[in-house]
């Protein structure tokens, strides 16, 4: 995938916080504060590549580590699955520090030495290794039964009221040796992973069974487990008991554990690194919220607040994505924020202007970035896939010299009886979103759907599901968990359409006109107009009501029916009223391989005397206004000016007729056109209802 509109981030926030150009030797002037840098957007808005492009550019320039937390193997191919949080001596918290100690402490070609995870290590080692009891096992290997013995002899003196330093030190010594061959199974590691249990182990043993032991790391150890009695080595024994309770306690077990990270990280930068403006090490965490109940971002936070309120300390920089909604939070800059160590901001859509770019000095129609822009809903993956699939058709055309043919895509978009190129690319960007072809099914027949009791109506009559309620619970957790771009018509507020995501619902739309037979699409919505009353049958509604109702009677192709029941509503409301309804109406979707038929040029609302807006006139222009919008407002349509000019002049006519003291038609008729021409459709269609 390609990058754009990520430059302040690139080439501009995370040089400044690491110290070191991305591209280049450049030494940027340092910035200290904000170390952690959360992004936040829409699947498929570019986090990942984003991520990608650091590492590939950072590698092997800075200490660096890249993991992704949705997958079990955090994304390092050949280790198989971690240990989450089912273990009493491991949780995904623990797994994930195993790796970024070990990936962290790897020489820097041509720089200097590696850092050192003393304080880490040591309470890994405890909270990993050191477990309260060891039932026996009559089948088990003499080595373990060893490590077992080992254990036992260690915990007899570990707990002893008094300390025998030098005895301790011996078994500490002989449960490493013990300890060592083992430490994947004990540690439960998968296979592939012992180099990270063995780096752990070592600089542990370092720090415990050197001549004066490491005085820093066991001293910090001892000051922040002040509830505990004993010395530092008591201390941490008890707190690795603790934390194979497997309780509540653990969330601040794994804050320590992160601020032991941060504390050897501020510890290898000594003076002269310091001085030298030595880059900072990069940890990139994709998907940090697959990590469950904020396992690392309330321990991220604690850590940087314990470094800061000993000194100002040297903080690693974090870069780290979460999926959700981009709308409300700032914009990517490329200054820090003053005094904070978290900066949350949001990945910008891929709009037109970035399409444009995306294709450079490329030849294409001029309606193709409004397409994209469309079909894409600005995420980055999806405008990716339809450029792909336009360079293709562009480089056949100049293989084959066919005239006109940079047209093809867009033309095989818009014809949905086209089954070659559009199903294959309406599959291809489907299945970025929703790969289960069940869910897929379901979630495609909803995007016909108005609102939750129309998505209930239709699984429970049209696909006859024995439980409609539980299956739309399915459909909504995997929305909100993996579609988070809700949008909502301005007409009538949250809830319409049901599938508030709206590049998604224009895919599923057009793949459900190319799937559907015309038999199914009418018993489709008139299955959801029949929820409604009908406008001729004197049953009270509400203007929301009536709205769908012609909503899905339009979708049928029955223009004439809306365009009476248009005409008799122009007569009775606002202007700003009516038009709310043309605008909904007019979002329909086009039945498959609908034909335009013109409605009757009268109507029994024109037959009554003498109103010049029940006119034969007013009729028409009602009928083809409303067949030139809904004409304009197809999702894959372009700009045709002909239908702008036509909905123009009718509304016109209509201002002509209408007692508009608010002047919203007038406003409509002057801002419609501009709106349509810059890709605007209904139901966003500006309405304006004060008066001037």
């Amino acid at each position: 995938m390609r990058l754009y509109g990520q430059e302040a981030v690139l080439d501009g926030l995370v040089p400044q916080l690491v110290g070191l150009d991305r591209t280049t030797n450049r030494r940027p002037h340092h910035r200290r504060a904000a170390p952690v840098v959360h992004l936040v957007g829409a699947r498929g808005s570019g986090k990942t590549t984003l991520l990608d492009d650091l590492r590939n550019n950072y590698r092997n320039r800075v200490p660096l580590v890249r993991a992704d937390l949705a997958r079990e193997d955090f994304g390092f191919e050949g280790l198989g699955r971690l240990p989450g949080d089912d273990l009493p001596n491991a949780s995904h918290h623990t797994s994930l520090l195993y790796l970024v100690s070990h990936y962290l402490q790897l020489a820097v070609p041509g720089s200097w030495t590696s850092l050192k995870f003393r304080r880490l290590s040591l309470g890994l080692l405890v909270v990993t290794t050191w477990p309260a009891s060891t039932p026996a096992d009559p089948d088990e290997p003499a080595d373990l039964h060893n490590l077992r013995q080992q254990l036992d002899r260690f915990r007899t003196v570990i707990t002893a009221d008094s300390v025998d330093r030098r005895r301790r030190n011996e078994l500490i010594k002989q449960l490493f040796d013990a300890l060592l061959p083992l430490i994947s199974t004990v540690t439960a590691m998968p296979p592939g992973a012992d180099a990270l249990a063995q780096t752990v182990l070592t600089t542990a043993r370092d720090a415990l069974l050197s001549p004066r032991g490491d005085r820093g790391a066991l001293n910090w150890w001892k000051k922040r487990l002040g509830d505990y009695q004993g010395d530092a080595i008591q201390r941490l024994y008890r707190f690795g008991q603790t934390f194979q309770q497997q309780d509540h306690r653990r969330n601040g077990i794994e804050a320590l554990l992160t601020a032991a990270l941060i504390a050897d990280i501020d510890d290898s930068y000594d003076l002269r690194r310091r001085l030298n403006d030595t880059p900072r090490p990069l940890i990139l965490l994709d998907n940090l919220d697959a990590l469950p109940d904020d396992r690392l971002i309330a321990p991220l936070r604690d850590a940087f607040a314990h470094l800061d309120a000993d000194r100002p300390g040297t903080h690693p920089v974090f870069v780290v994505t979460t999926q959700g909604p981009s709308r409300g939070l700032p914009p990517l800059t490329r200054d820090p924020i003053p005094d904070g160590t978290w900066m949350t901001m949001g990945l910008p859509p891929v709009r037109q202007r970035e399409i444009r770019t995306m294709l450079g000095t490329t030849l294409y129609p001029t309606e193709l970035p409004l397409l994209v822009d469309r079909l894409s809903g600005g995420r980055a993956a999806t405008a990716c896939t339809l450029l792909d699939a336009f360079d293709r058709v562009h480089q056949a055309a100049d293989r084959t010299g066919a005239a006109g043919s940079t047209r093809a895509l867009t033309d095989q978009l818009r014809s949905p009886s086209d089954t070659g190129t559009l199903a294959g690319l309406l599959h291809d960007l489907v299945d970025q979103f929703l790969p289960d072809p069940a869910l897929r099914a379901r979630i495609r027949l909803l995007s016909a759907a108005l609102d939750r009791g129309e998505a209930i109506a239709l699984l429970t009559s049209y696909r006859q599901e024995t439980d409609p309620v539980d299956r739309l619970e399915e459909v909504q957790a995997h929305l909100t968990a993996n579609h988070a771009d809700p949008y909502h018509w301005p007409s009538y507020g949250p809830g319409t359409p049901y599938l508030a995501d709206r590049a998604l619902r224009t895919l599923l739309l057009q793949e459900l006109r190319a799937e559907t037979s015309w038999a199914g699409w009418e018993q489709m919505h008139n299955l959801l107009r029949d929820r409604y009353p009908s406008p001729t049958d004197g049953t009270p509604r509400s203007a929301e009501a009536e709205a769908k109702y012609l909503h899905h009677t339009l979708a049928l192709g029955h223009i004439a029916e809306v365009t009476n029941a248009l005409h008799r509503r122009f007569l009775a409301d606002r202007p700003a009223d009516w038009l709310t309804l043309l605008n909904v109406v007019c979002s329909a979707p086009q039945p498959p391989d609908v034909q335009t038929v013109p409605a009757p040029l009268s109507c029994p609302t024109c037959t009554g005397p003498g109103a010049a807006a029940g006119s034969p006139t007013v009729h028409l222009a009602v009928a083809r206004l409303l067949t030139a919008l809904w004409q304009q407002s197809a999702p894959l349509a372009a700009t045709d000016e002909d239908h702008v000019n036509e909905i123009a002049a009718h509304l016109r006519t209509l201002r002509a007729v209408s007692d508009d003291p608010e002047l919203s038609l007038l406003r409509a008729r002057d801002h419609w056109p501009v709106q349509l021409r810059q890709g605007t459709q209904a139901p966003d269609l500006p309405i304006e209802r004060a008066n001037a």
